[in-house]
């Protein structure tokens, strides 16, 4: 499907009225995308799912959805969930408040846009990235690379972590979910334990890093100190 010159109707979730229906106008300016306002509250993310996967060709969530009873679920879990369906949607946010709970879910999240940055060539652009990478084809900020993790610090109640991405910046640890590791490393969690994790490493943004398919250094290295093994 090519996602610039086939006419998309694209489905609008956001708790706000007003945020809604000026998205709709400015989408209604384009000539490859028309506007679907959703203003009826959604009972649950299942439902959202299949109702914009049955009635749109593609769409654009709000990450906070809860005001006015709207949605009971954050505009990232359905944008993710779409991703795995194939089914290019984008997320609005003004991220820096949601950049914590947002990577563990940004593997499947290609486009994250600033509220003050949705523009119908934005949207349309989105949806071309989103294409791109149901085909595997990752622009080189998004493209996960085999990548060398340590263990910088562990919070206090255990529920998050610092980490360092030497090839990406050994000097700026990056903050993580414990829930984002595979239960048996939380077994072994210590400072200057290392694993291998698929990271896009070639982003300029730490809001924009993402990491998955996390494994153990099977080899001991003299180089480090401390290891989690299979």
């Amino acid at each position: 499907m090519n996602y610039v010159m086939n006419k998309h109707q694209i489905g609008i979730i956001d708790d706000q009225p007003d945020t809604r229906n000026a998205l709709a106008d400015t989408i209604a300016d384009s000539d490859s995308i028309t506007p679907h306002v959703y203003d009826d509250k959604f009972e649950s993310l299942e439902v959202c799912i299949k109702t914009v996967h049955s009635q749109d060709t593609a769409a654009i969530f709000d990450n906070h959805l809860s005001q006015r009873n709207y949605a009971n679920f954050r505009g990232i879990l359905a944008v993710s969930r779409l991703y795995l369906l194939f089914f290019p949607a984008l997320l609005v946010s003004s991220y820096e408040a949601d950049v914590l709970e947002m990577r563990e879910y940004r593997q499947h999240v290609p486009i994250i846009l600033a509220p003050d940055k949705v523009t119908p060539d934005s949207i349309i652009k989105g949806l071309e990235i989103c294409k791109n990478e149901f085909a595997e084809k990752f622009t080189s900020e998004r493209k996960p690379w085999r990548s060398l993790v340590r263990v910088d610090e562990i919070s206090e109640d255990k529920k998050s972590v610092y980490v360092v991405i030497p090839s990406w910046n050994e000097h700026k640890p990056i903050k993580l979910l414990t829930s984002m590791l595979p239960p048996e490393y939380l077994l072994h969690l210590a400072v200057d334990v290392h694993f291998f994790a698929q990271v896009n490493v070639d982003t300029e943004h730490h809001q924009d890093l993402y990491l998955h398919s996390f494994e153990p250094i099977k080899k001991l290295r003299a180089k480090y100190a401390k290891f989690i093994h299979s």
